[in-house]
Formats: structure tokens, C-alpha cells, sequence
């Protein structure tokens, strides 16, 4: 698949009724225009060192993290998706709810959302759900994801490693693997949360569908791309964020990761524009997912049911491939990543 830059996207979009955060840093001026992945990780950790100075001098809503419980899964994921509907997927599979609810039934959260969708093909017995995902949450988000992907017979994952079928891996290339995902681990870490790739162990059904480490540094280098880890202005955030963390848990942290928090889930709900890093790291792994769901439909018998779990920043390229091939999505449903919930004062 060719170049594809994806059109510009305002917050409101993704972050619809955000009032100022009251810190001179409103979701607008926060995300700007769409995010390369190296350019979000830059403006994430600017976020939070503003967020955490101004908490500082600041009296904020006290407030928790609520944990995810196989209770967020919505009740209809247990049956067949409706053959009769159809809905148009989101165009951001990940998005931030910066809104208090006002239902007391939820206990007045808002937090970080993925989606799930289902489709279906007029022609077809087999039907696919699309799993998004983010690569840091609540321990519970994930056993929810493991839980639903347990009604499927057949699962498609993501995980870039290395095989012995592949190319070498250069010890460069590998060591700028590991520092670029490490940040993911630095994030979990200081928010209380957990890796997907550490929670979400693979189930006997579960077929690794991606390109192997060594093939996806071959193209990365083959298109003149590098990894976040490789600029200088990554090294600098790291250093950042590791302070702020240090910081955060010095002093007490109710009100100071409320914000942390916050800011963190509106850059991972931010549209990201696409860079050769990009282009490579979405559109030419998912040509690997989209080879081995092509596999898995052309199997006799088929399996009835396909559970695709990837990252958020999949979806909108996956969304296409399946339209195109006369797939319609049935329905659509979002469960939170992790959540903060308000303390009564």
C-alpha cells in the first residue's frame, strides 16, 4: 500500500467538551496539529512536567484510579454482532474522556477508551472483531481483552521478535528497539500500570500475525527511517520523565498523577500524522496481519469467529482493507484502558 498521510484532526474531535485544564494549557494548544510518534513522545513528557509544576501551586480535584474489571465489557460482545446493522468505525480507535460523567452509576469517571468492532461479510460465514489496544493500562483492561478473546476461535496478535526464519538483527537496530519500548515500561511503571506485552500472554488459538524484528529493521533502514530512541530529543524526554516520576512519588500523588494521568491519555488519544518511521511501524505490518486473516478466510472449513488484537494506531488502516473487501462493521464499543474516578470531598 502506497503513502497515505491521514488529514489533520482538531481535539475536539477527540477530546469534545474539554474545558481548560485552568494550567494555561488547554487540549487545543496540547495536541496542535497531528503527532509523529517521535514528536508525541516529546510533547508527553512537556505535558507532564507543566501539568506537574502547576499541581504544585494548584488545589486539584482528588481523585483514583479505578481499576478495569471484566465488568467493562459490554454485555452484547457475548452474542453474534446483529447481521442487520451496520455503524461507521471511529476514525481514532483510542480516545480520551475528559469529561466528569454525571451518572452516578459510573462512579463519575473518565479515563482512556479503546474500541472493539465487529464485521461481518454478506458473503461469508466468518465474522471479525477488531480489538484495539494500547501498549500501557490497567491490569485489568487486559484480562478483559484475554477474557473476550477466549469466545474466538481463531485470534491474530501483534509482537515484533526476532526468528530464526528472518533476517539478523543488527545489535544497533535491536538496542534502539529496546530503548524506544522502554519508555512504555518507564510510563507503566510510574503510573502504577501495566505492559501489554507482560499481561496479555498468548493463548494455544493465538497466532502471531506481524513482521519479525529483523524484517521490520531491514525496511526501516531500506526507507531511511530511525527509530524514536535514535533522536536526541527522546534521549531528553527520558531524562525528563524519569525526574518527574521520581518527583511524583516523593510527595503525595492523589493530586499530582491526576493530571499526569490526564495528559498522558490525551497525547495517546491524539491522531498521528504519518513519518517513514510510521509508515513502516503501521501501514507495512499490517500488511502481515491483513496476509494472515486472508489465510484464516481461505481455510475449510473457516473459523466462524476472528478475534484481531493490535494497537489503536492500526485500526483506521485495517478499517479500510476490510471495507474494501466488502466487509460492513456491525457494531461498535469501547472499554477503558484505566480510569480515574472523582473522591467526594
Amino acid at each position: 500500500m502506497g503513502s497515505r498521510k491521514s488529514p489533520a484532526r482538531s481535539s475536539d474531535d477527540f477530546c469534545r467538551g474539554q474545558q481548560s485544564s485552568g494550567l494555561g494549557l488547554t487540549a487545543r494548544n496540547l495536541s496542535g496539529p497531528p503527532h509523529t510518534m517521535r514528536t508525541r513522545i516529546f510533547a508527553l513528557v512537556a505535558a507532564m512536567v507543566l501539568a506537574a509544576g502547576a499541581c504544585a501551586t494548584r488545589r486539584l480535584p482528588a481523585v483514583r484510579r479505578v481499576p478495569t474489571t471484566e465488568a467493562a465489557l459490554p454485555v452484547a460482545l457475548a452474542y453474534p454482532a446483529r447481521e442487520d446493522a451496520e455503524v461507521t468505525p471511529a476514525r481514532n480507535c483510542v480516545r480520551w474522556e475528559s469529561v466528569w460523567s454525571t451518572d452516578p452509576l459510573d462512579g463519575a469517571t473518565r479515563g482512556l477508551k479503546t474500541s472493539i468492532t465487529r464485521w461481518s461479510h454478506p458473503e461469508r460465514k466468518s465474522q471479525i472483531t477488531l480489538i484495539a489496544a494500547v501498549h500501557v493500562g490497567d491490569p485489568g483492561y487486559y484480562d478483559s481483552i484475554r477474557t473476550l478473546l477466549h469466545r474466538y476461535d481463531r485470534v491474530l496478535v501483534e509482537g515484533l521478535r526476532e526468528s530464526p526464519d528472518g533476517p539478523a538483527v543488527d545489535p544497533k537496530d535491536k538496542k534502539a528497539f529496546l530503548e524506544t519500548i522502554a519508555v512504555a515500561k518507564l510510563i507503566a511503571e510510574g503510573l502504577d500500570l501495566v505492559l501489554q506485552r507482560d499481561r496479555l500472554e498468548h493463548g494455544e488459538l493465538w497466532r502471531l500475525a506481524d513482521a519479525d524484528l529483523g524484517t521490520f529493521c531491514a525496511e526501516l533502514r531500506r526507507r531511511g527511517a530511525q527509530f524514536p530512541s535514535e533522536s536526541a530529543d527522546f534521549q531528553k524526554g527520558v531524562e525528563l520523565l524519569t525526574e518527574l516520576f521520581e518527583d511524583a512519588r516523593s510527595d503525595d500523588p492523589s493530586l499530582e498523577r491526576q493530571e499526569i494521568w490526564a495528559r498522558i491519555g490525551r497525547i495517546l488519544a491524539a491522531r498521528s500524522d504519518e513519518d517513514a518511521f510510521d509508515e513502516v511501524a503501521i501501514t507495512f505490518r499490517n500488511q502481515f496481519v491483513w496476509n494472515a486473516l486472508e489465510e484464516e478466510l481461505a481455510a475449510v472449513p473457516p473459523p466462524r469467529s476472528i478475534g484481531l488484537v493490535y494497537g489503536g494506531a492500526h485500526m483506521e488502516d485495517l478499517h479500510m482493507r476490510l471495507v474494501g473487501a466488502g466487509w460492513r462493521c456491525r457494531d461498535l464499543h469501547w472499554i477503558p484502558a484505566w480510569g480515574l474516578v472523582r473522591r467526594d470531598p
